[in-house]
């Protein structure tokens, strides 16, 4: 699944829940599942949680993630040291 899928198949409840531990707005999450926004490594990863690993962080974050190992960052990121 991919993660305009899994936006399309959240319940208006589920968007609230996540902005809300996001700290963010369901517009702007919008914005990050259909059109492809970037965020944060941080938001990536909660978003990932958030899902039970549906989708990945390397789906909002792929500077930061490799699509293979969703828990690696790549080197050269802001992330890394």
């Amino acid at each position: 699944m991919n993660k305009r899928e899994y936006w399309k198949g959240l319940s208006p409840e589920r968007r609230g829940e996540l902005a809300a531990q996001l700290g963010t707005s369901i517009n702007y999450l919008r914005i990050v599942f259909m059109h492809g926004k970037k965020t944060s490594a941080q938001r990536a990863r909660k978003i990932a949680e958030f899902s039970g690993g549906v989708v990945g962080p390397h789906e909002f974050c792929p500077d930061a993630f490799d699509a293979h190992d969703t828990l690696y960052i790549q080197p050269g990121s802001r992330l890394s040291a």
